[in-house]
């Protein structure tokens, strides 16, 4: 059997939560609380596997909360479960030490399944939560890759553009109506700048960088 305990401040909502367990043969609801003060004080003489947790309490908040389980009561799993979808807030709580992290519209189906899954010492995530932290994931990467681009001239990003076209270098000079000499040494300053040794690698990293298409 889960022992189960939920903390919210909306007395409704922790209510409604508690009654969804009706009838679940695994799990029971063991306690209710309504502030952080009043479930760390009852986590020293009650056993609970898993916290049903919120992250906006009125004393204590969910973060808190998390770390001290994870000091004192490590065997107790969290489950948060707000209305909190920024991906920061969803690291934080991980790096406090929750283990799954659902919002709270989620189903009876996903809630359970994440408590079963956590109680094995698993973590769960729903596919709502997945979903933004890949979305932020990948604009993170590409603000990381904005400020490694190199500072390019604008002979530069014309050089770059004819090598990424595959001319050669008597063509380059050619268009911009300049010596070999030139172009050569636009091309050592492009491969200077973004730190590879070749023209391949260079068009790979000008790509990667949103620099050619």
């Amino acid at each position: 059997m889960i022992r189960i305990a939920i903390v919210d401040d909306h007395n409704i909502f922790a209510e409604g939560l508690s009654f969804m367990f009706a009838g679940v043969e695994d799990m029971q609801v063991v306690a209710k609380c309504h502030d952080g003060k009043s479930f760390l004080e009852l986590m020293e003489t009650t056993e609970i596997d898993v916290v049903l947790l919120d992250i906006s309490l009125p004393d204590i908040d969910g973060m808190q909360i998390s770390e001290t389980l994870g000091q004192k009561h490590p065997n107790c799993k969290v489950v948060t479960l707000t209305m909190h979808d920024e991906p920061s807030v969803v690291r934080k709580m991980t790096k406090k030490g929750a283990k799954a992290y659902l919002l709270k519209n989620t189903s009876k189906d996903e809630l359970l399944a994440a408590i079963r899954t956590v109680n094995e010492g698993k973590a769960y995530y729903s596919p709502d939560i997945m979903r933004l932290m890949l979305e932020d994931d990948g604009k993170t990467k590409k603000v990381q890759r904005n400020s490694l681009r190199p500072r390019l001239t604008n002979r530069e990003q014309e050089v770059l553009h004819h090598i990424g076209e595959g001319l050669t270098t008597q063509q380059i000079a050619d268009k911009l109506f300049v010596t070999i000499k030139a172009v050569e040494f636009h091309r050592s300053s492009l491969l200077t700048k973004f730190g590879v040794q070749n023209t391949a690698a260079l068009i790979k990293q000008a790509i990667e960088y949103e620099l050619l298409l």
